[in-house]
Order: structure tokens, then sequence, then C-alpha cells
């Protein structure tokens, strides 16, 4: 599925017969999905089961707007979603496996965090940008490490663009993904392209382009890789994990959904309103339950009227539904 397909259900998605026909086929691919995916643990199919009827219900609730949900318990392995194969705009989201690229160059040795670069007055982007804020005319020097801390923690786009020619460009993420077997992933565009093109095209164009998207299935493997270890060496991975902790964007979406008192390690993206929509409002991440739980959380909502107050509780409301909070 494309996003011409996202774009064609806010145009279709109106009517009463047709929302309970979509729900009627998610609860299908629900109890398929389960059957798959916790076969050999009953109660684990009934909660999967359970999980994914009410995040369909909320999907239509979400109507224009389209959702995209993927939750997996990483100790048993159940899983449940709501669209979860329809790739979704992914905006600041590619920052979390951009950083995962970033250091299995360093694990590699082929890159140092304390590598320094130097951005000047043309390589400031515009949206969240820490980093464009300290210039004052003269050319600033960063660690690489910082450049990361910058991009992850606060999503920071003069950052970003910094450190993805440091790897061989958005391309080069791709590959990465895709040599982890996690496919339904692909970065196209650096900060600076996403937004001319989000200018130029504006909403209803930049989301009929199947461009720098993600499956919030694909994101859920991202996001068990992380956790097991798999993607970058130790020391790498407590850095990275480390850094989607300290993450301050969408503090209103996952984190206030999770049950009291669990830890989040996430990463977030969003394009604000674009005329009358918003063209995505998403969050991902790591949520470890008072009571031992860990789950890998995806949640990408786009296409939406809502007003940003509104998105982010429907975000919240998945996160509480998918995590139990």
């Amino acid at each position: 599925m494309d996003r011409n397909v996202i774009t064609s259900r806010v145009a279709t998605r109106t009517t009463h017969k047709l929302a309970k026909a979509f729900l009627a086929v998610s609860l299908l691919a629900a109890a398929s999905a389960c059957s798959r995916s916790a076969a050999a643990d009953p109660a684990a199919v009934v909660q999967a089961s359970a999980t994914e009827r009410r995040l369909a219900e909320l999907s239509l609730r979400a109507q224009p707007g389209v959702l995209g949900v993927y939750v997996e318990d990483l100790a048993t392995g159940w899983s449940a979603g709501v669209e979860a194969d329809a790739p979704r705009p992914m905006m600041s989201v590619f920052k979390a496996p951009m950083a995962a690229a970033v250091l299995a160059q360093v694990d590699a040795g082929a890159l140092s965090l304390e590598h320094k670069v130097t951005i000047r007055k043309e390589d400031l982007r515009g949206g969240p940008t820490i980093v464009a804020d300290q210039f004052k005319g003269e050319p600033l020097t960063f660690t690489v490490r910082e450049l990361l801390g910058y991009a992850v923690s606060q999503s920071d786009n003069t950052a970003t663009d910094a450190l993805l020619p440091l790897i061989g460009g958005p391309p080069a993420v791709t590959a990465y993904m895709r040599g982890k077997g996690i496919e339904g992933f692909r970065l196209d565009r650096d900060e600076r392209a996403l937004g001319a093109d989000i200018r130029r095209l504006g909403a209803e164009g930049f989301m009929a382009d199947p461009r720098d998207t993600v499956t919030p299935r694909a994101a859920g493997a991202f996001l068990r890789q992380l956790a097991a270890g798999e993607l970058v060496s130790p020391a790498s991975t407590a850095l990275l994990l480390d850094l989607m902790r300290k993450t301050t964007t969408g503090p209103r979406r996952i984190r206030v959904g999770m049950p009291t008192g669990s830890q989040l390690a996430h990463k977030t993206g969003g394009s604000g309103m674009v005329g009358k929509v918003a063209i995505a409002t998403n969050d991902i991440g790591l949520v470890t339950t008072p009571d031992g739980r860990r789950l890998a959380v995806a949640i990408f909502l786009s296409a939406s009227p809502a007003n940003d107050k509104e998105r982010d509780a429907l975000i919240a409301e998945a996160a509480r539904i998918a995590t139990g909070g």
C-alpha cells in the first residue's frame, strides 16, 4: 500500500457503512495475525485479539485521519496492530534508525564519536534545531556524539543533515536497515529536501509520494532489534537507548498513554499542519512497564485534520490500548 491509498481513504471513509466494513475487515485481520504471532499461547491470542479490536475501533474515531499501530511484547512475542503493513510518512522518526546507522560505522571503526563536524550558515535547517539557535555568524564545530544527541533527543534538523553525509546519505540508512532484514523502510531525502518538497507539493502531493516511509511493523522490528542488541554493539546500543530516553519532543503522546511508572525510550516525528491537515503525527518507542513487560510500540497518524492536542490524544489512547496503560 502506498500513500495514494492513504490519501484516498481520507476521501472515502466518510460513511457509516464504509466505517463498519473497515472495522469488520480489521477484526478479521486481527484474528489472523493473532493466530500467527501467538499460536502456542491461548492467553496471548486473547490479549492480542482484544487489543486489535480496540485499536480498530480507535481508528474509526481517528477518521478522516488514518491510524497505523503495531505493538509487540518482546518477552512473549505476541503482537497486535491495525494497518500495520501500510507505509506511513516517517518525518523525524527516521532519526533513530539514522543514529543506529551512524553508530554502526563507529563500531566498524570507520567513524569516531569524537570526529568533528563544522557547520556553516548554509548548513542550517529550519524546524527544530538547537544547533541553529547557537549560530552567531561564525562556523560552529560539533562532535558526532554531540550531533547524535541533538538529532535524536531534540530532533534537531541541522544536526541530522550534518550527520547524514558522514555515512553516505539517506540511501545508506535504507541499506543499513535492509541489511538487518527490516523491510518496509525507505529513506530518500534529507531534512532540507523534505522541507522543500512539503512546501512545493503541499499535503496531498507529499502524501502521494512513496518516499521516506515506514510501516508500523517495520518500525516495531527496528525497536525489537535495538532492544535485543542486534543492531549495534552493546556500547552503541546503550548510547542510542539513552538518547531516546532523553527525547524532549512529543511529551503528550506515548508517554501519557503508558502505565504509570513505566520507562520510555522513543522517537517522535511530525509535520505540523500543512494546509488543513497534518501529514504525520508519529511516536515509536520501547516501553518498560513496572511489572517488567517490555513492549515495542509504533504509532502513526496520517492525514489528520485534528488539532495538535487532539492528535496527541489519539496517539496517547493508542498507546494506552497497546500497553495496558
